[in-house]
C-alpha cells in the first residue's frame, strides 16, 4: 500500500492550524492586511466621529428627557413605558438603514474539517460586537439618569434588561429581514409598510400602540418572570438566521 506523504501532512497540519489560530484571528488580520485597510482608514476615522457626535447628542437628549419625565410626570417610568414600542420600532429602523450584513468569506473553510454550523455561528456572533449595539443602551442610561430620584435598584437593572433583550431581538431581526429581502424583494415594501402602520394607527385610533406599550412593558417591570419571552423571541430570531444561512452554505 502506497501513503501519500502530502495528505498525511495535511491532516496532521490542518487540524493544527485551526487550533493555533481561531476564526477570529484570521478575521483580524484579513482586515489589517489588506491593500483597501490603509486606504478606508481615512472613512473610517470620519464614521468614527460621526458616531461620537451622535453618540453625545443621544447622551444629552436621553437625560433631557428623563428629566422632563422627572419634573412633569406623576409617574415617570409609566409615561415612559407608553414609548417603548416606538423605542424598538426605531432601532429596528435604524438598524435596518445603517447596519451592514456580517459577512465571512467561508470558501477557504469549506473543504476544511470544520463543521458549517461553527461558521454560521461565527457570523451570528459578528452582529454581538456592532458599534451601533452602545447606542440603545446608552440612551436608554441617560434617561434614567436623569429620573434617578424616581428609580429603585429594581426598576433600573429591568430597564436595563428590557433594552438588552430587546436589542438583541431587533438586530437579529434587521439582520433576517435584509437577508430575506436579498431573494425577495417584495420583503422590503412589507416592511415599510409594517413600519408605517404602527404611528399611523396610533393618529387614526385604530389602536391604541401607547397604551398597548405601556401595558406590555410595566407588565414586564413588574414581573420579571415575563423576561424570558423577550430571550425567547431573540433565541428564535436567531434560530431563524441560522437556518437561513444554513441553507445557502456551499462552494457555489
Amino acid at each position: 500500500m502506497v501513503v501519500n506523504p502530502y495528505n498525511h501532512g495535511e491532516q496532521i497540519i490542518i487540524p493544527f492550524l485551526m487550533k493555533k489560530y481561531t476564526l477570529l484571528s484570521h478575521q483580524w488580520k484579513a482586515a489589517t492586511r489588506s491593500a483597501a485597510a490603509s486606504k478606508s482608514l481615512g472613512i473610517k476615522l470620519f464614521m468614527g466621529f460621526i458616531f461620537f457626535i451622535l453618540f453625545l447628542e443621544l447622551l444629552g437628549g436621553g437625560f433631557y428627557l428623563g428629566s422632563e419625565l422627572a419634573e412633569n410626570s406623576e409617574d415617570p417610568v409609566a409615561d415612559l413605558s407608553r414609548y417603548g414600542l416606538y423605542f424598538f420600532l426605531a432601532i429596528l429602523v435604524g438598524r435596518y438603514m445603517l447596519q451592514k450584513l456580517p459577512t465571512f468569506m467561508v470558501t477557504p473553510y469549506l473543504n476544511l474539517p470544520i463543521k458549517n454550523s461553527k461558521l454560521v455561528h461565527f457570523i451570528l456572533t459578528k452582529p454581538l460586537f456592532n458599534a451601533l449595539n452602545i447606542l440603545p443602551l446608552s440612551f436608554a442610561l441617560a434617561i434614567t439618569a436623569g429620573l434617578h430620584e424616581h428609580l429603585d435598584v429594581y426598576t433600573f437593572w429591568m430597564i436595563v434588561a428590557i433594552v438588552i433583550v430587546g436589542d438583541l431581538f431587533v438586530n437579529y431581526l434587521s439582520i433576517y429581514i435584509k437577508r430575506v429581502q436579498i431573494k425577495h424583494e417584495y420583503i422590503f415594501y412589507i416592511f415599510l409598510a409594517s413600519v408605517a402602520a404602527f404611528p399611523l394607527a396610533d393618529q387614526l385610533k385604530i389602536l391604541n400602540i401607547q397604551a398597548i406599550s405601556s401595558n406590555v412593558f410595566m407588565q414586564v417591570i413588574e414581573n420579571p418572570l415575563w423576561l424570558p419571552a423577550g430571550i425567547l423571541l431573540f433565541a428564535m430570531a436567531y434560530y431563524l438566521n441560522f437556518q437561513l444561512l444554513s441553507k445557502h452554505f456551499s462552494l457555489e
